[in-house]
């Protein structure tokens, strides 16, 4: 069986191609030619590992005919690469070369779908933009502390609420400083991005059936939804609700040793930008749904434990349970959120909870 490694770079990748573990050759091919050269080369087992420009030159190799596997950037050490403090692009190459060969059944990263990949990356550029807002908001009320200006009952990002805030900077003695003008003026800026993005979100939301089905879940927006959709991108390709959690990094590690068992904090596994949304899905629930099975569930296991410890219990639950509503295709029912077993032994953010569908 023919093998080809490739080790992806930015301009130049290395390749190996072998046969049944033996070497036939090595090159050096520039990135944007891969998928020329892909196709030249005999129906073969492509491994590269996960990067950037993984997803792209995967998609060239699946239309060349090849079988392709984009290797988890966890497992690369394991199976040779950079082993010994001996890094190379040869020696990177012909170890993922050699593991096609040697394993039936190689590791292989979830290719997130077109659809998936956009909405990632609008979400990613919203992000980006909120962040930046922020940024400058934080400086605009430094700068007003520091001329001890009037404080304001509550900064919003308004074209009306701006043109305020030169008018307050104007009047000071300090006056209104060229810098502070920009940072006001690229504030409104961000803020029409914003509005003109969440436009976006709400027509794809208001599209695609199973984010409305999400968002019949407490606690959870279009945001929450959208993200938790374009991360997950196919429900089926998770065996259980333990196997989502532990691709959340929402179940507690394990430091054992010897005969000393002991559970750690959560393992923070996966995108932390789904987990802290899911995180503040939760502070959602717990503010405002305390009569609801959940709000109860979870104001009971703070009194157990403590309210941190709870929330990403809870946060835990979300995600399955949302998982669960999207492969059943039904919305949320409060009655049906009773957790299938809560065992004491273990920690809340171990305790397994799902949608028990058919029950």
């Amino acid at each position: 069986m023919h093998s080809i490694g490739l080790d992806l770079g930015a301009k130049e990748s290395q390749t190996c191609t072998s046969l049944c573990g033996t070497v036939t050759s090595q090159q050096r091919v520039a990135t944007r030619d891969l998928r020329g050269w892909l196709t030249q080369q005999p129906r073969s087992r492509v491994i590269m590992e996960s990067c950037a420009e993984s997803r792209a030159v995967a998609g060239w190799a699946g239309e060349a005919g090849h079988e392709t596997f984009v290797i988890p950037a966890t497992i690369a050490r394991r199976i040779g690469v950079g082993a010994r403090g001996l890094k190379s692009d040869e020696r990177d190459a012909r170890a993922l070369a050699y593991y096609g060969c040697a394993i039936d059944e190689p590791a292989n990263s979830h290719l997130k779908s077109d659809e998936a990949y956009e909405l990632h990356n609008l979400l990613a550029t919203r992000r980006t933009f909120v962040q930046q807002r922020a940024d400058l908001v934080r400086r605009v009320k430094s700068a007003m502390r520091e001329r001890v200006m009037p404080r304001v009952p509550r900064f919003h990002e308004s074209p009306e609420f701006l043109a305020r805030l030169r008018d307050m900077f104007a009047a000071h003695p300090d006056g209104l400083s060229m810098g502070l003008d920009l940072e006001l003026e690229q504030v409104a800026t961000l803020t029409e991005k914003i509005a003109r993005l969440d436009q976006e979100l709400t027509r794809i939301a208001g599209q695609r059936e199973e984010i409305r089905l999400l968002m019949t879940m407490p606690g959870v927006g279009i945001v929450v939804a959208l993200t938790f959709a374009s991360h997950i991108d196919d429900p089926t390709r998770f065996a259980s609700s333990k196997a989502l959690a532990n691709y959340l990094g929402l179940t507690p590690g394990e430091a054992t040793t010897g005969f000393k068992e002991r559970k750690t904090s959560v393992t923070k596994a996966g995108s932390p930008v789904l987990r802290s949304l899911l995180i503040q899905s939760a502070w959602c629930v717990w503010r405002t749904q305390k009569d609801s099975p959940l709000g109860r569930w979870v104001h009971r296991k703070a009194e157990q434990r403590n309210k941190k410890v709870a929330i990403v219990a809870l946060a835990r639950r979300l995600a399955t349970i949302l998982w669960a509503m999207w492969r059943t295709g039904r919305p949320f029912d409060a009655a049906m959120t009773k957790p299938t077993h809560e065992p004491d032994s273990l920690p809340p953010s171990a305790a397994s909870a799902s949608l028990a569908v058919g029950a």
